[in-house]
């Protein structure tokens, strides 16, 4: 990943100060390193008590809140007397366990505070007394028009392009049925909160847009026009306003499993034609054969997809060494998990019986490539894959023992 100044002529003019430009070369690297992360709920709001958002009650002080912020923002020169300010157009909040916190205000405002002091810390040895960092988030059209840096993420390798299309039709395939449930809180139900759990199933047909142009949008979106979704539960809503949020709520649960599975794509439900323009379609093709059958031939086209990708995950003071570290550090990890592979079935094993077995896997971090060769890292990050590949009915299995590592370090299959 690299960044790209887009500072215009007022960056490039003498006028701005060495002092500007000192910050602003750090503020960029704090912005690369934290612009995703999480908190636990519980580090986030300090002697938290449970509370309700959307239909759901917040309890578990465990649960990780991610977030992501834009690839662009604006720094704003600052002094002694009038803060540095970073200015960015949104931040994406999500909680696997509760998402209603994605459009919870204060979470928002919570996660802002904690990466302002973030930010301030860093800076203390470039700062001069009184200088400090303040984030904010603006709309669009009301941030200043210099100042602008921004992250290059977009896409230009033809085969990478087809890897991610490839990827995100096979998620829509293995989740296009499936169940999802919603917390009905008692202020809904007259007094008594109630689990809904409802099977749904999405349409055989369906629509996908492209575009890999625009780094601030995922590059697959799938289309679904919200008359051909089946939602079917055991409850009666009060009335129609309840009803409403209730199926709401329920299609945005579906939406999730899609964007939290594949970071390259994004789910709209629309009842309006004009959203299906430049959009191109697609069906799901049925198959005969049998579960076992399917899974084998599956199994080389999911490997594709997932083979290289990217983590986050927490690193323990354990596995950083560092002595006097309490707090886990939060990093992000690219994997690879090469080419060769063998597929290996046992059709009456009960659980994953194909599995997918690999020689070794590779990971860089670029925060910290200290973390590149630590072993319990690595097989904590191979967990999280097997996790994916569970997703698709598979395993994957590290067992270099099928495999030869060649002199020119290559592995081939026995």
């Amino acid at each position: 990943m690299k960044f790209v100044d887009i500072l215009g002529e007022m960056y490039l003019n003498e006028e701005l100060s060495e002092d500007y430009k000192k910050v602003a070369h750090k503020v960029k690297i704090m912005y690369k390193t934290l612009r995703k992360g999480g908190f636990t709920i519980g580090k986030l709001i300090p002697d938290m008590v449970p509370f309700w958002t959307g239909f759901e009650m917040i309890e578990d002080g465990d649960a990780l809140i991610t977030y992501e912020l834009p690839t662009k923002y604006h720094l704003t020169a600052g002094n002694q007397a009038i803060s540095y300010e970073l200015i960015i157009t949104g931040i994406t909040i999500n909680c696997e366990k509760y998402l209603g916190l994605a459009d919870d205000i204060d979470v928002r405002e919570d996660i802002l505070r904690r990466l302002t002091r973030k930010f301030n810390n860093a800076l203390k040895g470039t700062f001069d007394e009184g200088e400090q960092v303040k984030i904010q988030i603006r709309k669009k059209h009301n941030v200043p028009s210099a100042y602008e840096n921004m992250i290059d993420e977009s896409v230009d390798d033809e085969q990478e392009k087809q890897r991610i299309i490839n990827k995100s039709k096979l998620v829509y395939k293995s989740f296009r049925k499936g169940k999802v449930k919603v917390k009905v809180p008692p202020i809904f139900n007259n007094g008594e909160q109630v689990v809904v759990v409802a099977n749904y199933e999405l349409p055989k047909k369906f629509r996908i847009r492209l575009d890999f142009n625009h780094i601030f949008n995922r590059p697959v979106v799938f289309f679904i026009p919200i008359e051909d979704v089946k939602i079917e539960y055991d409850f009666k809503a009060k009335n129609d306003a309840v009803q409403i949020e209730l199926l709401e709520s329920f299609r945005h649960k579906i939406k999730m499993r899609f964007v939290n599975f594949d970071s390259n794509c994004d789910m709209i439900f629309t009842k309006y034609k004009e959203a299906f323009k430049n959009t191109e379609t697609h069906v799901v093709k049925e198959e005969n054969e049998n579960e076992h059958e399917t899974l084998v031939k599956k199994a080389p086209t999911v490997f594709k997809a997932l083979k290289k990708g990217k983590v986050t995950m927490e690193v323990d003071a354990i596995r950083l060494f560092y002595r006097g570290a309490t707090d886990p550090q939060k990093y992000t990890f690219n994997y690879d998990l090469g080419n060769v592979y063998i597929i290996e079935t046992d059709p009456f094993e009960n659980n994953y019986n194909v599995k997918v077995l690999i020689p070794t896997i590779k990971i860089n971090c670029e925060e910290n490539p200290d973390l590149n060769n630590n072993q319990r890292i690595k097989m904590d990050i191979l967990d999280l894959i097997k996790k994916k590949f569970n997703n698709f009915g598979l395993n994957i299995i590290l067992r270099a023992t099928k495999f030869h590592l060649k002199h020119n370090g290559t592995w081939v299959k026995l």
